[in-house]
């Protein structure tokens, strides 16, 4: 059965605390293939819109050639092709920057996966049984898949938000610096409204991501102990128990959504106020011919493309902040110490029969003040069967974890045939082993009617 706690008490606020630039370089260490590839897709970005104003650009003179300069088709003719072909440009690299996009967020997510699940056998039970079931699972599926997002779209919009409105501002200027100017003051206000508006969004994720986790954990717990809840008429209990979670994820889903409407309808309100603002200087400006009719249009045109990478991430953001949450999760467990194992010196074969001798074996769980085994002193003789009996939490399934070398005694010594087991290379010694884990079943009836069931006539004591 799963446990309920989503984090381990050594590690809770590591990943939560984790920056977001620290962020993003630990996630591309481990996938470093896709930091190249998100960098070509922004460099595919700051090409297409290149692109762009060059496209604008001859459209501006076409426009002024027909309209002022009252241009015949084959006047203008060789402008048409290059504003063709310019389109044609701007919509294969458009294409190349998606599908390259979608590319590293492929590659970010298989390395991912199997990095985490290779990293998880690596802790081993000691470290899984500490965690939620449903938790790891949720990490490891939807949390994975929402770096989707996060890679191909909101990482890539982060740097063209920066990069694009000033290469536009720096075409602009030679050609009529008010505007400029009038775009480089009001840019900021967008990004300050999306940090204010995401800051208080971002909580809301973080509380939709632990509704998640907790529902998973709930659902797969309820799963895997179904028949046992079906003998003892509970599974209604548990039912109501995943409905109460998944309302509560369905609310908190809601409550993201509603922030990233208003944050959405905010940001559009100020980029087409700022676009507006500057349509009537301009309109003012060639009413007083202080600013010739092509430049003033091309400006106007080039105007929405100034906002549009902002605006881009402000849609992005929302997505962004899903993929953080995750992201968070996924690189505190692929940073969780592995286990301290000392290193194999002995490369003899073991000779049977096999004894292994306990002494002052002690161990304490990261994280817990009090020792799950202290000074165990124990000889198993080879061809005997050895009973290990205890209350829960006594130390019983610790101490098989130590023989089976998922992890080493802090302190006293194991050894088998007197050579030290912490000296002997693991797949050697899993070789001698076996395991046959305990597998617990109830037969219909009360808890009272599968004690008495070897010996009906029991007494209570």
């Amino acid at each position: 059965m799963a446990k309920e706690r989503l984090f381990p008490p050594h590690a809770s606020k590591a990943g939560i605390s984790r920056g977001g630039g620290l962020m993003n370089r630990t996630l591309f260490q481990h996938s470093k293939y896709a930091s190249g590839v998100v960098l070509l897709t922004i460099l595919l970005g700051v090409m297409g819109v290149g692109a762009t104003i060059a496209q604008l650009v001859f459209l501006s003179k076409v426009v002024n050639s027909v309209f002022l300069a009252h241009g015949t088709l084959v006047q203008v003719g060789p402008l048409l092709l290059l504003l063709l072909g310019l389109i044609v440009v701007r919509a294969a690299l458009t294409w190349l920057r998606e599908v390259t996009a979608q590319q590293a967020a492929i590659r970010v997510k298989s390395v991912l996966r199997l990095r985490l699940f290779a990293h998880l056998l690596q802790l081993g039970p000691a470290y899984s049984k500490s965690e939620s079931t449903g938790e790891l699972v949720a990490t490891a599926s939807e949390g994975i898949e929402r770096l989707d997002a996060y890679v191909s779209r909101y990482l890539p919009q982060i740097a063209l938000s920066v990069l694009v409105p000033l290469m536009i501002a720096a075409y602009i200027f030679p050609i009529d610096w008010i505007s400029a100017a009038l775009l480089l003051v009001t840019a900021p206000v967008i990004p300050l409204l999306m940090f204010l508006v995401g800051s208080y969004a971002e909580k809301h994720i973080q509380r939709q991501w632990l509704a998640l986790s907790r529902m998973s954990a709930s659902f797969l717990d309820a799963v895997q102990g179904l028949p046992t809840l079906k003998m003892f008429g509970r599974s209604g209990a548990a039912g109501e128990r995943v409905a109460r979670l998944s309302n509560t994820f369905g609310e908190r889903t809601l409550k993201v959504l509603r922030v990233a409407f208003l944050s959405g309808m905010v940001l559009e309100f100020m980029a087409s106020a700022a676009i507006g603002l500057v349509a009537v200087i301009l309109g003012v400006r060639l009413i007083d011919n202080n600013i010739t009719f092509e430049s003033a249009f091309l400006v106007l045109l080039l105007t929405p493309e100034f906002y549009r990478p902002l605006r881009e991430l402000g849609v992005a953001r929302h997505a962004g902040m899903e993929g953080k949450a995750s992201a968070k999760r996924i690189i505190e467990i692929l940073e969780t110490p592995l286990p301290e194992q000392t290193v194999a010196t002995s490369r003899k074969p073991l000779a049977n029969p096999l004894t292994i001798t306990c002494a002052g074996v002690t161990y304490t769980y990261p994280g817990s003040e009090r020792s799950a085994l202290s000074g165990v002193n124990l000889t198993l003789p080879a061809g005997s069967c050895t009973a290990l009996v205890g209350r829960s939490g006594a130390g019983k399934s610790t101490l098989v974890n130590l023989l089976l070398r998922f992890m080493d005694a802090q302190d006293g010594s194991i050894t088998v045939n007197d050579i030290p087991l912490s000296a002997l290379p693991i797949e050697t010694w899993r070789e001698y082993i076996a395991l046959v884990p305990q597998r617990p079943y109830l037969f219909y009836g009360n808890v009272l009617a599968n004690i008495r069931m070897a010996r009906p006539s029991a007494s209570a004591q």
